[in-house]
């Protein structure tokens, strides 16, 4: 999924509907990384499959996936119900991947609530932010998790690595994009490539050799100057705050009307391998304002 933001002005955002849309690649350098020695060290990112769809997620802890809150978010339903086969596949390439997982819940803040409509606010961007719970962890010898950079200034150089339409079957890594503008309320604008598919992907920040994610892709818009940019959010904060809230839960019963959990299914707490585990079976969930 892709989200398209339509911009009034170069200062601001405002209400718009939100499309599904597509972009021609950009002047920067972009390489498929479908070799072994390509892959190394990106086996964290991967991509999150639902049903006929996708979207890109990254691994933030051995057992938590970073991704966009409207990849897993039922718009008509508000919020009731996550798609029933999520599965994150990491460093997938080719049917293959270094460790597969289903999801069993997923959080997301409450400031982000969109209408049946498909509506989208400057006060719904930084929101847009889902931390999902795999059923077990995720080891180091297969995929390492990435840590979260705290800010960067305008014009920084960065990077995004994404699946997207017409790279459905590996990674792409872009390089060479940089942050084009700031907004307030935390949110980030890119010129960086995406498209279908390109949603939750993480964008990078390399700083004395280490990788950390500086935002995530939310959604697109053509700039004032014709060009295709795609908006992130900053996550220091929201991410902290979902980590605490997930992590306080872990221990808790089953949650009733008053909390702001996605539930799926039950987790087996399987340390089985991706190839020994049986087909997805999810339950519906339900979705109740709390955090």
């Amino acid at each position: 999924m892709l989200y398209q933001i339509a911009r009034r002005s170069a200062h601001a955002l405002a209400m718009v509907a939100v499309l599904a849309c597509s972009q021609s690649v950009q002047a920067q350098s972009i390489q498929t990384l479908d070799a072994p020695f390509k892959r190394i060290g990106w086996e964290g990112v991967g991509r999150l499959d639902f049903g006929r769809g996708f979207c890109t997620g990254t691994l933030i802890a051995r057992d938590i996936v970073l991704t966009a809150a409207h990849c897993v978010y039922d718009h008509v339903k508000a919020g009731t119900k996550l798609p029933r086969d999520l599965v994150f596949r990491a460093g997938y390439q080719h049917g293959a991947a270094s460790a597969e997982r289903r999801v069993v819940a997923a959080h997301i803040p409450q400031g982000y609530v969109r209408d049946p409509g498909g509506k989208s606010t400057a006060k719904t961007i930084p929101h847009d932010i889902a931390l999902l719970q795999l059923e077990s962890e995720i080891f180091v010898t297969s995929a390492s998790p990435f840590r979260i950079h705290a800010r960067a200034s305008q014009g920084t150089e960065v990077m995004l690595v994404s699946y997207g339409k017409g790279r459905e079957e590996a990674l792409t890594q872009e390089s060479g994009c940089a942050i084009t503008n700031r907004f307030s309320g935390g949110i980030l604008e890119f010129n960086c490539a995406a498209t279908f598919g390109s949603s939750g992907a993480p964008v990078f920040i390399e700083e004395d050799g280490n990788r950390r994610i500086l935002s995530i892709i939310s959604g697109g818009a053509r700039g004032d100057d014709g060009r295709f940019v795609v908006y992130g959010m900053e996550l220091t904060t929201p991410v902290a705050d979902l980590m605490a809230r997930l992590r306080a839960r872990q221990s808790l019963p089953p949650t009733s009307e008053g909390a702001r959990r996605l539930r799926v299914g039950a987790s087996t707490g399987s340390t089985r391998p991706a190839s020994a585990e049986r087909p997805p079976s999810f339950k519906r969930i339900r979705v109740v304002p709390g955090s």
